[in-house]
């Protein structure tokens, strides 16, 4: 299904019958490990923002899959609230797609060795 969200490999937006699911892996994205290994707090402040936004769209705590902050799934949506969710989670990731890579790289490497 093609809607204006760009599709990309970190979120999808599938239509199940008359629902929709958005689901969304950001786990493997460029630069996010690094990110969260730089920033502790990374992890709980993302966690933090996705849970106000399925509360926000009023998403049923058992139509919820997740798997930490960067993988889940939320099914049994309506069009108009699959999108908004996947432009939510689009628009909160972005910023992280779009830092620096080598700095990030090269440190997160050092931090780990």
């Amino acid at each position: 299904m093609q809607t204006h969200i760009e599709q990309t490999e970190e979120i999808l937006i599938i239509k199940k019958g008359t629902f929709f699911e958005v689901r969304w892996d950001y786990q493997n994205a460029p630069y996010i490990l690094a990110l969260r290994i730089q920033c502790e707090r990374l992890d709980s402040f993302i966690d933090g923002f996705i849970d106000g936004a399925l509360a926000a769209l009023e998403i049923p705590t058992k139509n919820i899959y997740r798997k930490g902050c960067s993988i889940g799934t939320a099914k049994n949506l309506e069009e108009h609230v699959a999108i908004k969710l996947a432009t939510i989670i689009t628009d909160l990731f972005s910023p992280l797609l779009n830092i620096e890579p080598k700095s990030l790289s090269k440190e997160a490497s050092q931090q780990v060795d």
